[in-house]
């Protein structure tokens, strides 16, 4: 289980990086657009990211509890900003 939400968390990550390059280089779209739609891509990255770590430490030894709550807190913080844009 974990190998395949590891694959399928890279090609959440993956997609959205090819997201970025393609908002980063469209001509059609406005200054303004092109950095709210790369802010929202990288906070949906840091958000996969943080929840697949979430998910990765989920059990582990009691020694990594204060990492396992700081990133489901930042996971948890970036969904509303994610609407917001």
């Amino acid at each position: 289980m974990d190998k395949f939400y590891t694959v399928s968390t890279m090609m959440i990550v993956f997609s959205m990086i090819i997201m970025l390059i393609s908002v980063r280089y469209n001509i059609g779209l406005t200054k303004r657009r092109r950095y709210a739609s790369a802010i929202l891509f990288g906070l949906i990255i840091i958000g996969v990211l943080c929840e697949w770590s979430g998910i990765m430490l989920d059990g582990k030894s009691s020694s990594l509890i204060p990492l396992h709550l700081f990133v489901k807190t930042v996971e948890l913080s970036t969904a509303p900003f994610t609407v917001q844009i």
